[in-house]
């Protein structure tokens, strides 16, 4: 009895085993099943999403061609109109080459069209360097315009201005001797010249004295300054040429300053010194 017992508890473990087995092995693959459900209904959404974007293409392309077909039969019943009624028809390769032509016309128009624009184009960029530079110029313009604020700056302007006026003060005291020294030079060969006409002067009385005397007489001695002689006859009768009033005349010419040989020794005495003065 206990063998049959024995026999039959292990009976029953093993068909429980089997039914536990059994029920994981049933419920691996429901999930199994499930996942492949969930795969297949995603494949299908992906597959009703993609037929209608493709009829929403589809219909697309269809509204486009019938687009283009109507576009082309009122192209074509406009050119049979304006060849008139009585021609014939023409035909795909005669629009076909005239569609080519058009496009060799617009292809010459974008050529010149393209070198307009790259000409202007240059010149555009001519005028961006050019206006650069204008704004260059024009900020290192304003920029001289503003205030230093470095007090180096300031020192050395009030430096350069000292120097400046120093410069200055020299320049008018040069000025100022070669002025004087001009005056001297001027007083100086008036001078002279009243000197050098005196002495003419006295020379021609002398003569004109000389003149007058009898030939047993001797002459007398010359005076200190310019006289005029005593006898106004001449030895072969008449009377003497006023020689003295010409030597007296450019005397008082050569005393007032009119003579054109002082004038030019002047101007050379002044040349010279100004030309010792920068020298200086």
């Amino acid at each position: 009895m206990r063998d049959i017992l024995a026999m039959h508890a292990d009976e029953v473990f093993s068909l429980e085993n089997r039914k536990f087995q059994l029920k994981m092995s049933m419920d691996e693959r429901r999930e199994e099943i499930t996942v492949h459900r969930d795969g297949l209904r995603t494949e299908l959404k992906l597959l009703r999403e993609d037929v209608h974007r493709i009829t929403l293409e589809l219909k697309e392309r269809m509204l486009r061609v019938e687009k283009l077909q109507n576009k082309y039969e009122t192209i074509s019943s406009k050119t049979r109109g304006s060849e008139g009624s009585d021609e014939e028809p023409k035909s795909q390769a005669y629009y076909v080459i005239k569609a080519a032509q058009e496009r060799e016309e617009l292809q010459r128009e974008g050529d010149a069209l393209d070198a307009k624009i790259r000409k202007a184009e240059r010149e555009v960029t001519a005028l961006e360097a050019t206006m650069m530079q204008l704004l260059v110029a024009n900020g290192n313009y304003g920029s001289s315009f503003k205030k230093v604020d470095s007090q180096a700056s300031i020192n050395e302007r009030a430096a350069l201005r000292d120097k400046l006026d120093k410069t200055y003060d020299k320049l008018k005291f040069k000025r100022q001797e070669e002025a004087s020294l001009v005056m001297d030079l001027q007083q100086v060969e008036s001078r002279l010249l009243n000197l050098s006409a005196e002495q003419v002067c006295h020379r021609h009385s002398s003569r004109g004295v000389l003149l007058t005397l009898p030939s047993h007489q001797s002459p007398s001695p010359p005076l200190s300054g310019p006289s005029r002689p005593r006898s106004r006859t001449w030895p072969g009768g008449g009377r003497r040429p006023p020689v003295c009033r010409r030597s007296n005349r450019t005397s008082l010419g050569a005393r007032s300053g009119r003579s054109p040989s002082c004038r030019a020794g002047r101007e050379r005495t002044r040349r010279s010194a100004r030309r010792r003065t920068w020298q200086r």
